[in-house]
């Protein structure tokens, strides 16, 4: 369907183009898997919110599922309704995450969080990625990246709530630290270094990360590095690592209820309590850390937004110019 889009200039209506709206040929949220769920686990609505009553629609995860995405509709203007959590979306709209669909999870939602909502395209829907398209592989490592830092990632770590007479946890699978490499940190707080000793499991996605790490140099001396991101998604990789470990010395000073003793507390949990919320003043150089990861984020969204559109999962949002 094509509709006019006009203008008013000097009292007049001019027409400035055609927009056309068409569904999705092969809808996005038709891409991924889903398992079904079995297991209670917390319903959220936030990273740290369980939510209670009539407002619980969802409090299942398939087995062995790391967390669960919410989904909403399939079009640009309910963008800001897809995030992940790591216990299952309580109003539901959406599948768990498991290690099998993990990485299409996170293109899903990195389409979704890229594009602004505007009057334009609010009503484009999302088509899946052309998987033949050069880029492509690109694209699903980078969007990984894109996802693991945004504010819709809302994994968390939290301590045992009861839910229905049963104590449960929530664990932050998408912690992007092996218990190694955080608990050699330096300055990790002791309760903090118990905590990784006594869990014993390693993050998925720290494993995930791990099969792309090299390890280059000579015995005695080894360099390790990434490999598969471009250049841009690894900055952005270095710096939000390094805003968890140069900040944990303050971690104890955060407000409570972010559970920064928890040693893979999440994004969510690291941003609010220590970054943008919290009760101390920041130091400069962690001020300093923090400008060039939303520096480097930026640059990041901008080159993933254009792959959205080379890989054809929405309509270009322009105006169509009239044959003559």
């Amino acid at each position: 369907m094509k509709l006019d889009v006009v203008r008013t200039e000097d009292g007049m209506v001019v027409k400035e183009g055609t927009k056309e709206f068409r569904p999705a040929e092969k809808p996005l949220n038709k891409w991924v898997k889903r398992p079904k769920g079995t297991q209670t686990t917390l319903p959220m609505s936030s990273a740290l919110k369980v939510a209670k009553g009539r407002s619980v629609r969802c409090d299942r995860l398939a087995e062995g599922a790391l967390g669960y995405i919410k989904y909403h509709s399939n079009d640009a203007y309910h963008n800001n309704l897809c995030y992940f959590v790591s216990g299952a979306a309580a109003d539901g709209h959406g599948w768990s995450i498991t290690p099998d669909n993990f990485e299409q999870s996170m293109v899903c939602l990195a389409a979704r969080r890229l594009i602004p909502d505007t009057w334009l395209n609010h009503e484009d829907e999302y088509n899946q990625p052309d998987e033949q398209h050069s880029d492509y592989q690109q694209l699903v490592n980078d969007a990984v990246i894109y996802a693991l830092f945004n504010g819709a990632n809302q994994s968390s770590s939290i301590t045992p709530v009861d839910y229905e007479g049963q104590q449960i946890e929530l664990r932050n699978e998408f912690f992007p630290f092996t218990r190694h490499e955080f608990m050699t940190t330096t300055d990790l707080p002791l309760c903090v270094y118990q905590d990784a000793q006594a869990y014993g499991i390693d993050p998925f996605v720290s494993e995930w990360l791990h099969d792309r790490l090299v390890i280059e140099g000579q015995p005695g001396e080894p360099r390790q590095h990434f490999t598969a991101f471009s250049p841009d998604a690894q900055t952005v990789l270095d710096l939000g690592r390094l805003m968890f470990t140069q900040s944990v010395a303050v971690r104890m000073n955060a407000d409570p209820q972010y559970q920064l003793g928890r040693w893979d507390a999440g994004w969510y949990q690291l941003r609010m309590g220590v970054y943008k919320r919290a009760k101390f003043e920041l130091s400069k150089e962690l001020k300093a850390l923090q400008w060039e990861f939303e520096r480097a984020y930026k640059l990041l969204a901008e080159r993933l937004e254009k792959l959205i559109y080379e890989l054809g999962m929405l309509p270009k949002a322009e105006l169509l110019e009239e044959e003559t």
